[in-house]
């Protein structure tokens, strides 16, 4: 499906783009923002689309925003979050431009995508409401989220303990973290730059009794030692949810018959309720 508007620029990078799809509605509209994977490492905004059911979204009255950053070639955490940040600020800017209800605001993404919009999700707002700014008043905060192959946690110190194999030692993490792709986290020392990094992008360390719902969806062919989209990481998730009283449903794509076209029917259904479109 070719967006209303493609490659709408929220920065200076050639990253800094985003694509829309806006809803055909009168009154405005609640939005998705949709932030593709690839281990911060890769990936593009027109590859998750598969991922989401972004036609029935928009007959339902959702618009949707797929969203690039900039990669861990670029720099470490949390340059990928922020950029991200600002794309959503940028959006919620332009709100009154393109029909949108900025009370009304999911975000989704796969792998990597989780993270950054768990860790949105889970943050303070990064609203500054004394800046001259008018980009940088607006809010991060979200009503849902939607995530496929999530991780709830990016550190190997933690992965280590809940996912079988290696997953832990995956170069993704050292590149996000900034340390050397032959970085042995067991035996060499982490440098404190590197546990700050680790410590401030959870996105497990940062969820809170105010988060907002979720449903998160894994694959059974991922379920496998060193994986770093292993299902595990949907249960220490969902733990810690219950622990804090936060709505949280965790599926496999085994759950429905027909795989990821069954989970997009509940994905619809689950922003409908949420933005009460029911």
């Amino acid at each position: 499906m070719k967006p209303t508007i493609e490659n709408y620029s929220y920065g200076p990078h050639e990253r800094n783009v985003f694509d829309i799809y806006l809803a055909d509605s009168k009154k405005p509209t609640p939005f998705i923002f949709i932030v593709h994977g690839g281990g911060f490492m890769q990936g593009d905004k027109a590859r998750i689309l598969d991922q989401v059911p972004l036609e029935e979204m928009l007959s339902s009255g959702i618009s949707a925003f797929t969203t690039n950053y900039r990669l861990t070639n670029e720099g470490p955490f949390p340059m990928q979050m922020l950029d991200c940040a600002k794309a959503l600020q940028t959006i919620r800017h332009n709100a009154g431009n393109w029909n949108l209800d900025n009370n009304r605001v999911a975000a989704s993404g796969g792998s990597a995508g989780s993270g950054i919009s768990q860790w949105l999700a889970y943050s303070d707002d990064l609203a500054d409401p004394n800046s001259s700014d008018p980009i940088a008043r607006q809010s991060t905060k979200l009503t849902c989220l939607v995530l496929m192959q999530a991780q709830s946690t990016y550190d190997p110190r933690i992965i280590k303990e809940i996912v079988p194999g290696n997953a832990y030692d995956h170069v993704a993490m050292k590149r996000l973290f900034g340390v050397a792709d032959d970085f042995n986290w067991n035996e060499d020392e982490i440098p404190q730059e590197s546990i700050d990094r680790i410590e401030a992008c959870g996105p497990i360390t940062l969820l809170n009794e105010k988060a907002p719902p979720l449903l998160v969806k894994y694959n059974k062919h991922q379920k496998i030692p060193g994986d770093v989209h292993h299902s595990n990481m949907g249960k220490y998730l969902k733990e810690k949810t219950d622990q804090l009283g936060v709505d949280c449903t965790v599926v496999m794509d085994t759950d429905y018959e027909h795989g990821n076209e069954g989970f997009k029917k509940d994905f619809l259904q689950f922003l409908k309720k949420h933005f009460n479109l029911n």
